[in-house]
């Protein structure tokens, strides 16, 4: 049961790093000016 709360937290935590590395793609993509 650990183990799956672990695959579980490690799930969460790698679609927040594709959240957060799609805003950062939005933002650069967006003009500076």
């Amino acid at each position: 049961m650990i183990i799956h709360g672990i695959i579980g937290d490690n799930q969460k935590f790698q679609i927040l790093i594709l959240k957060k590395r799609s805003l950062f793609v939005m933002n650069s993509l967006k003009p500076t000016t």
